[in-house]
């Protein structure tokens, strides 16, 4: 898809040619891109080169574009804990004493793209772009599972949903890259199914989402900075993040039912429920 949105964003201002050299290994990342622009005598009079370093998040070497200040001034899940158990609130309570005010129009707009991205996944059908003319799955199986029986069908759905997120990025679709672009439909499945099938509102499933700096774990190996406005969106070291965005769902369920900074002592703790 990176050389269809190219294509549709520059052809109509200049030619584009597009030129793979896959033996040219960037010491910065892999995933780089030197763009150029030539005169019409052919002479390049301007060159960018700019790297693809998870999630959405563009960088240049030696400059973070996405880098965002932390603004948390605990760093220890341990620390926040305390913290919860001192003062009798919850985590959420504590990314909002943190972030700005404007964090819950974010969030607000983060949900509503997930939630469309499920509802647009599930009622499309037919193929999906690309050469391998795979046909979307989404909608059948959707169907199927409303007609299995109750111990199936809860999986079924939530499999569903995630599909539909999926195959909306396939198709380039608007999506949340939560961890990764590649992850995308995990997240938005669960909290989609959270409250379809417990009646969760808007704002439960809004604090849920500031759980996603629950652990210093996956604070280092995710780093999700709501500040960037931007997109919630995987950061680096992507080889853990697939397994990251399995754990994100389970600490966001525990958050929705009222399990995490509880005052029985048991805390946030996604590894047991692995």
């Amino acid at each position: 898809m990176t050389d269809v949105a190219i294509l549709d964003t520059l052809q109509p201002h200049a030619p584009v040619e597009l030129i793979w050299k896959a033996h040219i290994f960037f010491p910065f990342h892999p995933n780089g891109m030197t763009f150029k622009s030539l005169n019409e005598n052919g002479k390049v009079t301007d060159e960018w080169t700019v790297f693809s370093v998870g999630g959405g998040a563009l960088a240049e070497e030696g400059h973070d574009k996405g880098a965002t200040p932390d603004i948390y001034n605990m760093s220890r899940m341990s620390e926040i804990l305390y913290w919860c158990e001192r003062t009798g609130r919850n985590y959420w309570e504590y990314v909002q004493q943190c972030e700005d005010e404007d964090i819950w129009d974010y969030l607000a707009e983060v949900w509503k793209t997930m939630k469309e991205s499920i509802e647009r996944g599930l009622d499309q059908e037919g193929v999906l772009p690309g050469p391998l003319n795979l046909r979307r799955k989404a909608s059948t199986y959707y169907i199927k599972a409303k007609g299995y029986k109750d111990n199936l069908r809860s999986r079924g759905l939530v499999f569903s949903y995630a599909l539909a997120v999926s195959e909306e990025n396939a198709s380039g679709g608007k999506i949340v890259t939560a961890p990764t672009c590649g992850s995308c439909g995990v997240v938005p499945a669960v909290l989609y199914h959270l409250q379809k099938s417990r009646d969760f509102s808007d704002t439960r499933i809004l604090r849920a989402l500031c759980h996603s700096r629950i652990n210093r774990k996956y604070r280092k190996a995710q780093r999700i900075y709501f500040r960037s406005r931007s997109r919630l969106s995987g950061r680096s070291r992507s080889c853990m993040l697939h397994g990251i965005c399995c754990c994100q769902p389970i600490v966001w369920r525990k958050s929705c039912t009222n399990r995490i900074c509880c005052r029985d002592g048991i805390g946030a703790s996604p590894w047991h429920d692995l």
